[in-house]
């Protein structure tokens, strides 16, 4: 079995309301999927995360397209473990990665293609991620809505109660007013029994800043501060988890195993959060999670793009002990809600349910949808 081709598809889908953040406001979802074709006809769909900057699908597709087809074209795509050393080499131990230094855009790339791959080795084997992972641990996976925040959100939240979720996060890092308004809003909309979390996106300069904001948060009993300060702060993020006001999220934002490792042994939080589509695909995702058991802490992955990434994170905590929950986007995005024609698992009462196993990532995607959002 060898790889005939890589390609990488950028979908657009136009917003009424932007997605607004601490550090600026997404007009336009724009995603990117990878889909790797083999000349036994088995395709593998991937996807890398392109949020941010909104020229970030353009420099995706052509890191994809001209750094990485090349580097596995002809390669047996079953060899998934010397693919991703391969891609890694290739790419951060070279001018790409010493000379450009965008670990971060590289390793979303590798993401993007080692989930395809996943999906051709399941598709071949005739057997589902979850299941080459190790087997299921669970076959209910809780998930929370986000994205919530910081005006106009109302809709989303109610929608969400509707739908049975008994959890909710909310963006925060507006500013002090506005930030203790929304707290009051979703405290009275989902009642004092749902869960609620914050994320400022790391919005605060430090661990004073945020400090001082978290002790004015607190008696809204929250269940976790994510992203409080910039990621690589490590020393801010373990003041800020030592005061112990709440739990401390974080990772969507950390590359690697190797860079998790310096996360873990400097115990800076409480919660893991890697993002299958940024830190190195279901291959790295999975050793972070294990590496994260080892140190006793729970994960809850981070997703915040279309379906495939859902399915693929779907995948990850369905096989691993030390999941906690999903993050789902409350916000209006049909790559999310209408992408998938079929899947592996539904949504009933704030929860994925894990159905009938499905070879591959289990999921097969809507074509038309495909094709009235592609970027040409």
């Amino acid at each position: 079995m060898k790889i005939t081709d890589v390609k990488a598809v950028i979908l657009d889908y136009h917003l009424e309301k932007p997605v607004e953040t601490s550090f600026g406001a997404m007009p336009v979802r724009t995603n990117v999927l990878i889909r790797i074709d083999t000349d036994e006809g088995i395709s593998g769909i991937g996807e890398t995360w392109t949020n941010f900057p909104h020229w970030a699908a353009e420099e995706r597709k052509i890191t994809v397209e001209k750094g990485i087809k090349p580097v596995i074209l002809g390669e047996n795509p079953l060899n998934i473990s010397y693919l991703w050393e391969k891609m890694y080499r290739a790419l951060m131990k070279s001018g790409a990665g010493l000379q450009w230094g965008a670990k971060g855009p590289l390793m979303q790339a590798v993401s993007g293609v080692d989930i395809a791959l996943w999906d051709i080795l399941g598709k071949k084997l005739a057997s589902p991620v979850y299941q080459l992972l190790g087997g299921k641990v669970c076959t209910e996976i809780k998930a929370y809505a986000s994205g919530l925040g910081p005006r106009d959100y109302e809709e989303y939240v109610q929608n969400s109660l509707e739908k049975g979720y008994t959890a909710f996060k909310l963006k925060v890092g507006f500013g002090k007013d506005l930030d203790l308004h929304n707290l009051n809003t979703m405290r009275r909309m989902i009642g004092d029994d749902r869960m609620l979390m914050i994320d400022s996106n790391q919005g605060w300069n430090d661990a004073d800043e945020a400090v001082r904001h978290l002790k004015l948060y607190e008696k809204y009993n929250l269940e976790f501060i994510e992203e409080p300060v910039p990621a690589d702060r490590l020393e801010d993020l373990k003041k800020i988890k030592d005061c112990g006001i709440m739990p401390v999220a974080g990772g969507e934002n950390v590359y690697t195993r190797f860079e998790f490792k310096k996360v873990f042994a400097n115990e800076v939080l409480n919660i893991v959060q890697p993002d299958i589509t940024k830190t190195g695909g279901i291959s790295e995702a999975r050793h972070v999670c294990s590496m994260a058991r080892a140190w006793g802490l729970p994960f809850a992955p981070h997703m915040f793009g279309t379906a495939v990434g859902l399915a693929a994170s779907l995948h990850l905590l369905a096989s691993t002990p030390n999941g906690l929950y999903m993050e789902v986007d409350a916000n209006p995005n049909p790559l999310l809600t209408d992408l998938l024609e079929e899947a592996f698992f539904s949504f009933q009462n704030g929860s994925f349910i894990l159905g009938e196993d499905k070879p591959g990532l289990g999921i097969k995607l809507d074509a038309d949808l495909l094709k009235d959002l592609e970027r040409r």
